[in-house]
């Protein structure tokens, strides 16, 4: 039966070959890999091994690490994702939520750790490095002595609010509306006409 299978033709630019249907999947296989971060497959060939939702969380990935981390040495909540941390910053318009004119610097807790706050979606904001200093481990009932009273209300009522369709939007807005280096060359490119066994 091998000699009775159907033959397709793959041009690229430079080549054309003759595979059957069998050799052709196995081609587009070879071209997906599993994201290092998440584990899922992806044809983004990014050269860390990473899949485009966790390309785009990657610059923050340090910053909310290193904040768990604290978070959880002195026992506090610790449950900010990558995700939920990039739809807030998104949010808030890579700006400080304080202020609301400089951009944001450091992940910033709205109840500090110190008095009980922990490293959540629903207690961090960005914030630079001048409103962090300026309110140290205050509590928030006082910030109203050193923040404008409709920004602290803003930043509560996004705090309390739904987070979970905010982060499936955001993560949604972005592939549409970001082209990553390289997404290009895969939606032209195709399957790799070298991973294809020819017949």
């Amino acid at each position: 039966m091998l000699g009775s299978r159907k033959l397709y033709r793959i041009k690229s630019k430079n080549q054309t070959i003759s595979c059957c249907l069998h050799c052709v999947e196995q081609g587009v296989e070879t071209q997906f890999t599993l994201c290092q971060e998440c584990g899922k497959k992806t044809a983004n060939a990014f050269s860390n091994g990473l899949c485009y939702e966790c390309k785009i969380n990657e610059p923050y990935r340090w910053q909310v690490s290193s904040h768990l981390s604290r978070a959880k040495a002195v026992g506090a909540p610790a449950t900010l994702t990558l995700k939920e941390w990039s739809a807030t910053v998104a949010y808030f318009g890579n700006k400080c939520a304080y202020c609301r004119n400089r951009p944001f610097e450091v992940l910033e807790h709205f109840l500090p750790i110190i008095l009980g706050g922990g490293t959540t979606a629903e207690n961090c904001v960005p914030a630079c490095q001048n409103c962090n200093s300026r309110k140290n481990s205050m509590h928030p009932d006082n910030f109203y002595r050193i923040f404008l009273p409709d920004v602290i209300e803003h930043i509560k009522q996004y705090l309390e609010g739904n987070k979970q369709q905010l982060v499936s939007s955001f993560a949604v807005n972005n592939r549409a509306l970001v082209v990553m280096p390289g997404m290009q060359k895969i939606a032209n490119e195709g399957i790799k006409l070298s991973a294809l066994k020819k017949c």
